[in-house]
């Protein structure tokens, strides 16, 4: 199935001139290409017209939403800086930023103090440090779990050869 954005796209191609008044999509061009649009585009007529009014700035009532948002070259909608997201869904993201700073505080042995202080850090900053903050901290208690490993595992190989010569 095509987008509406792809039927307008062709029809432009086609030299075939879109526009809306009230419900109804007009079309001027040459005749032959007319009709090769014509079916595609009774097909897709709510997205042609929803396509069209975007792309010229007539937003439909009911659309508050996109108050604030950028339009893209195809007329869609789009918020730069980051998905939507669910209070329950950054209270599960910032539950998930606190456990990855406690484990990476254990692991390390930070002072309460600064585990304290990188916590209180974290948590009261900006909701758009909040998804690189996970992904650091989160990509170093990988490494500090693969480092408390590495030692692990040379200190049970050095254990098993103590007295052997």
């Amino acid at each position: 199935m095509k987008s509406a954005s792809e039927i307008v796209d062709r029809a432009t191609a086609l030299r075939v001139r879109l526009w809306i008044e009230g419900e109804r999509v007009n079309m001027a061009g040459p005749a032959r290409n007319v009709a090769a649009i014509k079916p595609e585009i009774a097909a897709h007529k709510p997205e042609i017209i929803a396509h069209l009014r975007a792309a010229a700035g007539d937003i439909e009532p009911g659309t508050a939403d996109c108050v604030g948002a950028l339009r893209d070259a195809a007329g869609g909608f789009f918020l730069p800086w980051g998905p939507y997201l669910e209070p329950d869904d950054l209270r599960e993201l910032r539950a998930g930023l606190h456990e990855a700073i406690g484990a990476l505080a254990t692991l390390e042995g930070w002072t309460d103090a600064y585990r304290r202080q990188v916590l209180g850090i974290a948590l009261h900053a900006p909701l758009s440090a909040l998804l690189p903050d996970i992904h650091y901290f989160t990509d170093r208690l990988k490494h500090a779990r693969t480092e408390a490993l590495a030692r692990e595992l040379a200190a049970q190989r050095a254990w098993r050869y103590d007295g052997r010569r």
